[in-house]
């Protein structure tokens, strides 16, 4: 997976001839994501440079020489430059880091699938280059005219009460969003409750985030750096387990929670069938002596 840190700290380095790793360290994810996904505050190098941090931006940005398919665009506010990366690019690093096409789950033993709940309309998210990786997209949907093929009324609509539903759907593997049978009592899920992760970066993941929580599943709160006042109640308030920066790269806040976790549910596996082995291993014995 890239580190998108590494790659604008050699981008700056070759432009700059300074260390790269020191570069690294400078970097930061803005508070705004208007300001970019990465920022590089110029006035770090001001005393070495004897320059004025506005100076020193324009002088990198003049000089820096962008591999476009990892960096969109540079821009300069005050002595910082931010960076934007591709977004193409990084919704693909994000699928790897949290799972479906993630080694890690599977040298691990666990089998890794990505579901998307949103508020959003569907039809916008199945025309992105990343659809395809989910196994399942759950949106607002419109009914469209079958002559004029234009949308005449809200066909299926999704609030942050509704995305629940999804949750025991996504368990039982009813994934039709119209099948009642999701009400049924199951005596065995497809997916164990506590083996679900929900990733959640807004108000209206609350309600599934605390239902996930109270199940033994992993709640996760998304947030920017503007954002983390909001997201520090809910952790004191008990209603996610974890808070992570909306870093995807590699060695991440994000990434390590998350690897962590696989390592839980593979764990949590291997002892309930040890488990179960020695319970039918005594069963056994007792019946031989019988």
């Amino acid at each position: 997976m890239l580190n998108f840190k590494v790659e604008i700290a050699q981008t700056i380095a070759k432009a700059i001839n300074l260390d790269e790793q020191e570069l690294e360290s400078y970097i930061e994810t803005p508070k705004d994501s208007k300001n970019g996904d990465y920022a590089f505050p110029c006035f770090r190098l001001a005393k070495e440079l004897k320059k004025a941090p506005p100076m020193i931006a324009n002088e990198i940005k003049e000089k820096i020489q962008m591999d476009e398919t990892i960096i969109e665009k540079v821009e300069i506010v005050g002595g910082y430059l931010n960076f934007y990366i591709n977004k193409t690019l990084m919704a693909k690093e994000v699928l790897e880091e949290v799972g479906s096409s993630n080694e890690y789950g599977k040298s691990k033993g666990v089998r890794v699938e990505h579901y998307l709940v949103s508020s959003g309309t569907k039809e916008i998210i199945d025309g992105t280059s990343i659809a395809k990786e989910f196994k399942k997209i759950y949106g607002c949907e419109f009914y469209y005219d079958p002559e004029t093929k234009l949308p005449v009324w809200p066909k299926f609509a999704i609030n942050y009460t509704q995305k629940t539903q999804y949750f025991f759907r996504i368990s039982k593997g009813i994934t039709n969003k119209t099948d009642d049978s999701v009400n049924n009592k199951t005596v065995s899920r497809r997916i164990p409750y506590e083996n679900m992760v929900y990733l959640g970066d807004g108000m209206t993941d609350v309600p599934c985030m605390v239902l996930v929580k109270q199940n033994n599943g992993n709640a996760i709160a998304i947030y920017n750096k503007k954002e983390q006042g909001n997201v520090s109640s809910l952790l004191r308030g008990g209603r996610v387990n974890f808070a992570c920066l909306a870093d995807y790269s590699e060695n991440s806040d994000l990434d390590k929670t998350m690897k962590l976790i696989i390592d839980k549910i593979s764990i949590n596996h291997t002892l309930k069938c040890k488990e179960e082995e020695l319970l039918k291993k005594e069963m056994r014995r007792e019946k031989s002596a019988k």
